[in-house]
């Protein structure tokens, strides 16, 4: 009679072992059912789809050694940990996971009590009870080390932003400062009594105020531009449409035709760019950023002039090339810092428009970087993700 718990036990371990494969199938079936999308959306590659039925089989092996500790078993807490992360990346909650452990858990439950009645080991209520609480204690440790991970995560990217917000304030408190301070002096200057009896004095007031109005409100446009970015940056897949990169470029260039023009800049746009799906208000403003900078520190010592986009050719992407003063080491480094002018000298500008392009590409899963030298141009390189290139 002694042996019948450990056969109990060692049996219905193999079971679940043996069905790790339909166990795994009934709760991504059940998943589907929970979150209204296909399998492939919740895991996204084979190796992630493949660890379920692996981590329902050290479920069982831990069911089958009654001294084991399922929490020492680095495999399921790293799978769990990574589960965590993903299902954040998704955009899922923390009920949401708890709702997919327990569907888990049902199922495992249902299963034994199946192979129970199936077999004919007429085991005691005790053993059956404490079998299954067994895998209660394991579907816990998973759950624990899976939210854990989820809500860690939530919290690092909450940090992250707030560190990121608070910075964005001052620098922006910085960059209203100088331009309402000229504005303030100006505005003083025009109440002298005596400026009318200097007139190029009173222009110069004048044209101080205008160039500093102007340069407030591109700052605060582009600010609340930056804003709308970082807002719909996140977890969730911004709304997407099937279109030609070279479409979407071409509109760009079109909105900076002036621009281009009254710097001699040629606008060259490779019809041999790719077909993606993407969120179209996002990748149109990488782009006009992308031009518009390459146009600006255009070198007008140089003959011919240029910026183009043209495709990658081992990756789902494109290139935003041209022909202007280049970087040094330093400003490609920092180019990306919000408020940063590489070349103040060159060019009127509040700094933002790379910081726009590296928040658009963060919001799409995408990369860009940056390569080039002084006197030879620049070339920015977004490399979107391969999934969403039609080809």
């Amino acid at each position: 009679m002694n042996d019948v718990p450990l056969r109990f036990d060692d049996v219905l371990s193999s079971r679940i072992r043996e069905a790790q494969q339909d166990l795994a199938a009934r709760w991504l079936g059940r998943l589907e059912d929970l979150v209204s999308v296909e399998t492939r959306s919740i895991f996204p590659s084979q190796d992630l789809l493949d660890h379920i039925p692996v981590v329902i089989s050290e479920i069982a092996q831990f069911l089958s050694a009654p001294d084991e500790n399922i929490a020492a078993n680095t495999f399921v807490t790293t799978k769990a940990r990574e589960l965590g992360i993903l299902r954040h990346q998704q955009g899922a909650s923390a009920h949401q996971l708890l709702r997919e452990y327990e569907l888990l858990r049902n199922i495992l439950f249902t299963f034994i009590l199946e192979e129970t009645e199936r077999l004919t080991l007429n085991p005691s209520a005790s053993e059956v009870i404490r079998f299954m609480k067994r895998v209660d204690h394991a579907i816990g440790i998973l759950t624990i080390v899976t939210v854990d991970t989820f809500i860690q995560t939530y919290t690092d990217r909450i940090d992250d932003q707030t560190r990121r917000l608070e910075g964005f304030h001052r620098m922006v408190s910085h960059e209203l400062r100088q331009p309402l301070g000229v504005l303030l002096a100006a505005s003083r200057v025009l109440r002298i009594a005596d400026i009318t009896a200097d007139p190029q004095q009173s222009d110069r007031a004048v044209t101080a105020i205008e160039k500093n109005a102007t340069r407030l409100t591109e700052l605060i446009a582009t600010i609340t531009r930056l804003a709308q970015t970082r807002a719909i940056a996140g977890p969730s897949e911004p709304g997407t449409q099937r279109v030609s990169i070279a479409t979407v470029a071409t509109e760009a260039a079109r909105q900076i035709r002036d621009m281009a023009d009254a710097r001699g800049v040629d606008m060259r746009i490779s019809p041999e760019l790719p077909h993606v799906r993407i969120d179209v208000g996002q990748l149109e403003l990488m782009l006009t950023n992308l031009l518009s900078n390459a146009i600006k520190y255009s070198d007008q010592s140089k003959p011919a002039r240029f910026v183009e986009v043209a495709p990658l050719q081992d990756r789902c992407g494109f290139q935003v090339r041209d022909n202007g003063v280049g970087m040094t080491d330093d400003q490609r480094r920092n180019v990306f810092t919000p408020f940063y002018r590489g070349h103040p000298e060159a060019a009127d500008g509040t700094g933002l428009g790379l910081t726009i392009v590296r928040d658009c590409a963060q919001s799409l899963g995408a990369s860009v970087t940056v390569d080039g030298a002084v006197g030879e141009g620049t070339t920015f390189t977004v490399t979107l993700p391969s999934d969403r290139c039609d080809d």
